[in-house]
C-alpha cells in the first residue's frame, strides 16, 4: 500500500441520473476474463470494459489487501445490461411498489453470484459516486468474509466492504475508496454507537435489523474503516494489516484494535474528528498494465444462450414467472442446450423435488454440461444413505468430474472425502477434508468431519486440536454433543 498516493477531496452530494435509451433489438455478447464472465447487450466494448473494471478493482484488493481471498468459491457473471429498460427486464422486484431503482444489483445462486448492472450509468461517477457501487460493495464483502476463519467482525467486513465499493475505474488509475456523501453527512451529524458497543453489534442486533439505526451503524462502519486506512497515521497501512492479522486469528475486537492501535480511546477521538472536519481522503492506484481488455474473448451468444442466463439470474431472485418465460424461450430455439437443465434443476432442487432434479442434472450432464454444480448434486442426489460399492464408485467419479471443472467449491471435497471414507479409505479421505476446511474455515461440518478422521487414522492430539476448532464453531448443543463422541471414539481407539 506504499504505492498509493493520498489525495485529500471535497465531497460532491449529488447525482446526475442516468437517461434511459430507446429500446433497440437485443444482441447479446459473452466476454470471458480471467476471473469474470460478462454478458451484455450493449455491445462487444462495453462488455469488454466492465470485465476489465472488476478485474481491475479484484487486482487492487488483492495488492493492498494480501490476506483477503479473491478466488471465489462460485463463478462471477456479470450481466451488463444497455438501460434502464433492460434493468428493470432483468430486476423487475425493483420496479414494484415504488422501490429504489438501482444502478447494480449482486445475487446468489447455487453454482454462480450473479451481478446485474447498468452499463449507461457510468457518466455519473463524475460526480464521485461508483455508479456499480452496491455491486463492488458484494463482491468486497465476498472477498473479506471468505477471508476470516471464525465468527465474522461485522463491523469490519460492512466498514471495509463499503469503503472499497467507492471505488472508481479510469483509464489510467483506480479512485480507491472515495468517500460516500450520504455516509459523510450522517457520519458527521448523527449520534454514534462508542467503539466498544459497535464491536458488539451483530447481525441479529436490533441495531442491525432496525432499518432506522442499520444505515447509521453502516455509516459509522465505513466512517471508522474510512479513517483508519487513509488517515490514522503514516504506518496506516501496516496496522490495518496487523488488525486483520488477528481478527483472521480469532482475536477479539477490543484486544485486536489495542494490539494495533495501543488505544481504543485514541482510535475513537481520531476517527470522530476526522468525520466532523469533513475533508476525507483517498488514494489513486495505477491500474494493472497486465490486464488488457482487448485480449478477452468475446462472441455474440445464441438466442437460447442468453434467454437461459437471464432465465437463471430470475432464478436467484426467486421470479419464477420470469424464468419459466425465458427457460421456454431458450428451449424453443434450442432444446439440447444444456444451460436449460441447469437452470431447471437448480429450480427444482430449491422447491425440494429431488427426484425431477436429479433427472434434470442427468440430462445436463448427457449433454456435456461444464458446470462443476451439475456433477457435484448428481453425486449427491446418486449416492444413497447406505451405498454399496458401485454407487459409492460412482459418485466418486461423478464428484472428482466437479471438482476438476471447479477446485475451490468446499463442499465438493467434503463429500469426496466422505465417499472415500465409506469405502475404508480414511488416509485418501483425510486430504479432501483438509482442503475442504481450508476453503471453508468456518464452518461446522467440515471440521467434524476432519475429527472423524483423524479418530479413524488414531491421530488423538490431531483430533483434539481440530475437535477445539470445531467446538468453537459450534452452535447447538447437538453440534457440540457430535464432536464430543468424535472425542470420545478417538479416546476408546487409544484403549
Amino acid at each position: 500500500m506504499s504505492m498509493w498516493r493520498r489525495i485529500v477531496c471535497a465531497v460532491a452530494i449529488t447525482m446526475a441520473a442516468g437517461a434511459p435509451r430507446a429500446v433497440a433489438a437485443d444482441t447479446w455478447v459473452e466476454t470471458r476474463s480471467p476471473n469474470f464472465t460478462v454478458v451484455s447487450n450493449a455491445g462487444e466494448k462495453k462488455a469488454r470494459n466492465i470485465a476489465w473494471q472488476f478485474e481491475q478493482i479484484r487486482a487492487a484488493i488483492e495488492r493492498g489487501w494480501p490476506w483477503t481471498r479473491v478466488k471465489m468459491s462460485l463463478p462471477v457473471v456479470v450481466i451488463a445490461v444497455k438501460d434502464e429498460s433492460s434493468m428493470k427486464a432483468i430486476a423487475p422486484y425493483y420496479w414494484e411498489q415504488n422501490r429504489t431503482h438501482p444502478g447494480s444489483v449482486f445475487i446468489t445462486a447455487s453454482d454462480r453470484h450473479y451481478i446485474a448492472l447498468r452499463s449507461d450509468v457510468e457518466a455519473t461517477d463524475r460526480e464521485g459516486i461508483n455508479p456499480y457501487r452496491n455491486a463492488y460493495w458484494s463482491y468486497a464483502s465476498l472477498a473479506i468474509e471468505a477471508s476470516f476463519n471464525r465468527g465474522l467482525p461485522l463491523w469490519f467486513v460492512m466498514g471495509m466492504s463499503a469503503v472499497l465499493s467507492n471505488s472508481i475505474v479510469r483509464e489510467d488509475a483506480i479512485q480507491f475508496g472515495r468517500p460516500i456523501p450520504s455516509y459523510v453527512t450522517m457520519a458527521g451529524q448523527e449520534s454514534h454507537l462508542h467503539l466498544k458497543e459497535l464491536f458488539a453489534v451483530t447481525r441479529q442486533s436490533p441495531y442491525f435489523t432496525d432499518p432506522l439505526t442499520r444505515t447509521r451503524y453502516d455509516a459509522q462502519c465505513w466512517a471508522l474503516i474510512q479513517y483508519l486506512l487513509f488517515a490514522e497515521s503514516e504506518q496506516r497501512a501496516e496496522h490495518i494489516n496487523l488488525l486483520a492479522t488477528r481478527l483472521l486469528a480469532g482475536t477479539s475486537a477490543e484486544a485486536a484494535v489495542t494490539e494495533a492501535y495501543g488505544s481504543i480511546d485514541r482510535i475513537e477521538n481520531g476517527y470522530l474528528l476526522y468525520t466532523r472536519r469533513g475533508l476525507f481522503q483517498y488514494v489513486r492506484l495505477a491500474v494493472d498494465t497486465d490486464v488488457a481488455a482487448q485480449k478477452y474473448p468475446t462472441r455474440v451468444m445464441s438466442e437460447a444462450e442468453h434467454a437461459a442466463e437471464r432465465a437463471g439470474f430470475h432464478s436467484a431472485m426467486g421470479r419464477s414467472g420470469e424464468r419459466q418465460t425465458l427457460l421456454d424461450e431458450a428451449r424453443k430455439a434450442n432444446p439440447e442446450l444444456p444451460r436449460i437443465f441447469e437452470v431447471e434443476a437448480a429450480s427444482l432442487d430449491r422447491e425440494r423435488k429431488t427426484e425431477e432434479a436429479r433427472l434434470a442434472y442427468q440430462k445436463a450432464a448427457d449433454l456435456h454440461s461444464t458446470n462443476f454444480y451439475v456433477y457435484y448434486r448428481l453425486a449427491v442426489l446418486t449416492t444413497p444413505a447406505r451405498p454399496d460399492p458401485a454407487s459409492l464408485a460412482a459418485g466418486q467419479k461423478l464428484v472428482a468430474k466437479s471438482i476438476e471443472l471447479n477446485d475451490s467449491f468446499a463442499p465438493a471435497f467434503a463429500f469426496l472425502s466422505s465417499v472415500l471414507m465409506a469405502q475404508n479409505q480414511p488416509e485418501q479421505a483425510l486430504g479432501p477434508a483438509q482442503r475442504a476446511a481450508g476453503l471453508e474455515p468456518d464452518v461446522f461440518s467440515h471440521r467434524l468431519l476432519g475429527v472423524r478422521l483423524l479418530m479413524r487414522l488414531s491421530r488423538t492430539e490431531d483430533a483434539k486440536a481440530t475437535a477445539k476448532i470445531a467446538l468453537d464453531l459450534a452452535r447447538t448443543d447437538e453440534q457440540r454433543q457430535a464432536v464430543q463422541t468424535a472425542l470420545n471414539g478417538a479416546a476408546l481407539r487409544q484403549q
